[in-house]
């Protein structure tokens, strides 16, 4: 611009306007390759309920949740949203869905006792958050926050407050042209104190320094990194990595670490019975989707058909053919719809040829007693015509063991002692060890003359271990990334013990290193970044503390990528340097605050991504390298002409075609 206004006064007109010329349209295509749309806090907007059951003077009625204030009482049903921050007063059989806060997809039990210590806030049981949803029971609670001062509005707040920084490209752009401008100023003054000196006009050696400083900088830099990145962003599209913003197919290239959750991304985003333990035998899915096959060589499966019929008749899912045609080797695509435990047991019977609705029919249901946090355990009463009345429970393994007084084995009822006790809650200890969700299944055949306790000398039939299983490419994609020099990190809502084990699994790290969002919350700014050298897995975090994980590594000089699906990831993947956000599990908040957006969920085309970006930060290595040393050979043109009294070999117009001509064409091919 300096160039194009002395070029003005001194009356080169063509001169001036051919580098204005220039100069817009650079400026064009960086307007348009910067323009973006903030829709994240829109997004967050549309999660709010439409309406609220309240009781307001004595009536229940229902009201836009947006007149919601502090003090009201909301009652909550199933299939209900929550529209505020509750303090529930009354529960009963509540499960709540935390997925947008949490990440994890399983059903959070609550309760309205009051709790003496619950840090962090989500670990309040007799709390109700905004945007969650109700998939079992009912509930009464007050609303103790409304809108921003939500968990869910804080984290509104957080996106707010974020601001983009400039990307390791374009700052090491701003870098490159601030030498080049210093060089082209030194470089312009010599050559007019040169000219002066040997005797030349001073009107005319300003004009040779301009031309000398049109000469140096190369013009068509700016076309050509912005073709580079477009070029990039066609190649990534084919890979199902969308980008949305420019710079960040060559931030991605830069990338020296990878933070990403658990659920959905390192793993398949549905439970699995993994491994049954029933009759004192082992039954186990050696691949996702495979039927149980026993380790022994016994093929009696009496016991494990009993096991899962009775999981089926204790259980509240169902299961919904999607439409979709299973891919080549997987199992039909069901879609669970409840509590996604229970249909992990509906799809392992359908493994065993069990068709539940048939059990079902066959078995009607008389009683129910729910699952509560207190008990720990759901029972059935089913009654068939010529089986009798029968109780059918399961729960957690601790608890139901201790009610049964038999075993069953190779259909035959045996009693239970300690050594039979302790084999079945060391199995349980195993399962627990690989990251299971387990359940006991039991049941107890009942006598309709006598009042009778169904929960009581129950008759065992096994243990179900439970996964949500890593994706299979997703440990190869890890290694590359390890064998690239980039660093992996697990950043998860999920239980210590389930995030570490996933871990190891697919690569992340081999120590038993994990750091929780409460150890977060008690160390100092120096105590975490001395811990951020070791450990690799971070769980039961909240939104806040990702936030604060993201800004850590960055101040560690990490070029960070930050991989999200839930709500409560958007602030931390609008504050990495690389935001990426999943195209089908991920919610509209967290894919407006990304940069990149991978279509098909998978960890593994975010490395290829990587790999992707790599090939263009070095093409436009390249082409920055080829301009400069072009330029460099017009730079000694016009000194050494003006250094050894020769007229000047190119008048300011041709250096100018020169530079778009034999600069810009060459460097773009």
């Amino acid at each position: 611009m300096a160039s194009a206004g002395v070029c003005a006064l001194l009356g080169e007109f063509g001169d001036a306007l051919a580098i204005v010329a220039i100069l817009a349209i650079n400026a064009l295509l960086g307007a348009l390759q910067e323009q973006k749309a903030e829709g994240a806090l829109n997004s967050l907007g549309k999660l709010s309920a439409p309406t609220a059951k309240v009781r307001r003077m004595g009536k229940v009625e229902r009201i836009p949740a947006i007149e919601l204030v502090p003090g009201d009482i909301v009652l909550l049903e199933q299939g209900d949203g929550v529209p505020a921050d509750l303090r529930l007063l009354e529960a009963h059989g509540l499960e709540i869905e935390e997925s947008a806060l949490t990440g994890e997809p399983y059903p959070v039990v609550k309760n309205s006792s009051q709790l003496a210590d619950c840090i962090p806030l989500l670990d309040c049981e007799n709390l109700a958050f905004m945007g969650t949803n109700v998939t079992r029971g009912r509930a009464v609670g007050v609303v103790i926050a409304t809108g921003m001062s939500t968990e869910i509005g804080k984290i509104a707040g957080m996106l707010d407050s974020q601001e983009n920084g400039p990307t390791p490209l374009q700052n090491r752009m701003a870098d490159v042209g601030n030498v080049i401008l210093k060089y082209c100023l030194v470089v312009s003054g010599l050559v007019v104190l040169a000219g002066i000196l040997r005797g030349g006009s001073l009107f005319k050696m300003f004009l040779t320094g301009v031309s000398l400083a049109v000469a140096a900088i190369p013009e068509g830099l700016p076309a050509v990194v912005t073709i580079a990145l477009a070029s990039g962003v066609r190649r990534m599209a084919k890979e199902n990595a969308v980008v949305r913003h420019l710079p960040a197919v060559e931030t991605l290239g830069s990338a020296t670490m990878i933070c990403t959750d658990k659920t959905g991304t390192l793993t398949q985003n549905r439970q699995q019975v993994q491994a049954v333990f029933t009759g004192g035998s082992w039954w186990q899915a050696h691949k996702v989707g495979q039927p149980l096959r026993q380790l022994e060589d016994n093929k009696d499966s009496q016991d494990l058909i009993s096991l899962l019929s009775a999981g089926i008749l204790c259980n509240d899912a169902n299961l919904k053919w999607s439409g979709k045609k299973p891919g080549k080797g997987n199992q039909p695509n069901w879609l669970i719809e409840g509590d996604p435990t229970e249909g992990a047991l509906l799809l392992a019977g359908l493994r065993e040829d069990i068709n539940y609705k048939e059990i079902r029919k066959e078995w009607k249901r008389v009683r129910e007693i729910p699952f509560d946090a207190e008990r720990l355990r759901m029972t059935v009463v089913c009654q068939r015509e010529e089986k009798g009345t029968v109780a059918f429970v399961k729960g957690a393994p601790e608890v139901v063991i201790k009610l049964c007084t038999k075993v069953q084995k190779n259909g035959r009822n045996i009693r239970m002692n300690a050594n039979l006790r302790k084999e079945y809650l060391d199995a349980n200890e195993n399962m627990t060890g690989e990251a299971m969700r387990v359940l006991a299944i039991a049941y107890r055949p009942l006598d309709e003359s006598k009042e009778t306790d169904p929960e009581k000398s129950l008759v065992l039939l096994g243990l179900v271990g439970m996964v949500d299983p890593p994706r299979p490419e997703v440990k190869g994609a890890i290694a590359t990334c390890h064998r690239a020099g980039i660093k992996v990190v697990m950043i998860t809502g999920d239980h210590p013990h389930t995030a570490l084990a996933i871990a190891k699994k697919v690569g992340i790290t081999e120590k038993d290193m994990v750091i929780t969002g409460q150890d977060i919350d008690s160390f100092s700014d120096l105590e975490l970044a001395a811990v951020l050298k070791e450990v690799r897995v971070f769980a039961r975090v909240l939104p806040g503390h990702k936030l604060r994980l993201v800004k850590a590594f960055k101040n560690r000089g990490e070029v960070l990528a930050m991989v999200g699906d839930g709500i409560n990831d958007a602030p931390a993947v609008k504050e990495s340097n690389i935001g990426v956000a999943m195209g089908q599990a991920g919610t509209d908040v967290t894919k407006q605050a990304a940069d990149i957006v991978l279509m098909d969920d998978n960890f593994a085309t975010l490395v290829s991504a990587v790999e992707q970006g790599r090939g263009i930060y070095s093409n436009i290595k390249r082409s920055v390298r080829y301009l400069l040393s072009t330029n460099v050979g017009l730079v000694l043109l016009v000194f050494l002409s003006v250094v050894l009294g020769m007229p000047m070999p190119l008048i300011p117009i041709q250096l100018l075609f020169l530079n778009v001509l034999g600069d810009g064409l060459p460097a773009l091919a």
